[in-house]
């Protein structure tokens, strides 16, 4: 229940913000990324967590392309005749060194987590990490578990993920979000994102979390 919820951020960023701000090829990164959360919460739901925690890194690659394209049209068309590819490292440099977060630090820009995060699923993609194997003990084959250690290590993956990745696209969009505007994403982003970011958020970004 608590990852759905976290899920509707996406949703409300997608109907107010990315469908009516982004070209369709954009919006069709962002929506592969939206995909790729239902999907992370839904193999989590019967216990496959090794796709749940791909899926999640899955989501971090599109939210990212679609932001990046966002601003590179010549690219775009590239990326749709098969001529382009922009590796992880690559966008994450471009975001680092962009104007709209030159005056804000890493850990609200959702830069820092993301690349943290990031880096440990990466570990559940390639299994070389022990928590991160689904067969049981390296020998039997297992397609889910039900166990709560399990459940609690996706889940804070989750969090994390969907944390660093909404204070990105607030980064971008804040000027969108200002004062009064746009409630339902401001409401939305309340139900958990950490309060002891808003004050920093409202000085630096000057957007209000609803909660």
């Amino acid at each position: 229940e608590q990852s759905y919820i976290r899920l509707t951020a996406l949703q409300a960023w997608r109907v107010n913000i990315v469908d009516r701000q982004m070209s369709a090829g954009c919006a069709g990164f962002f929506i592969e990324a939206q995909n790729d959360a239902l999907i992370s919460h839904v193999q989590a739901s019967i216990g496959s967590w090794r796709v749940a925690l791909k899926s999640l890194r899955s989501c971090i690659e599109n939210i990212l392309l679609s932001l990046y394209y966002k601003d590179h049209h010549v690219e775009l068309k590239l990326w749709q005749m098969d001529k382009f590819r922009l590796p992880f490292n690559e966008s994450m440099k471009y975001f680092r060194t962009h104007p709209m977060f030159l005056a804000i630090p890493d850990d609200l820009t959702g830069l820092a987590l993301i690349g943290q995060q990031y880096e440990k699923l990466s570990k559940a993609v390639h299994s070389s990490a022990m928590d991160f194997r689904m067969s049981e003990d390296g020998r039997a084959i297992t397609l889910w578990k039900t166990d709560p250690h399990h459940a609690g290590i996706w889940e804070s993956h989750e969090k994390r993920t969907l944390q660093g990745l909404n204070l990105l696209l607030l980064a971008i969009f804040r000027d969108k979000l200002a004062g009064t505007a746009l409630r339902p994403v401001r409401q939305a982003l309340g139900f958990f994102m950490p309060k002891t970011k808003d004050a920093r958020i409202k000085i630096r970004m000057d957007v209000i979390i609803v909660r």
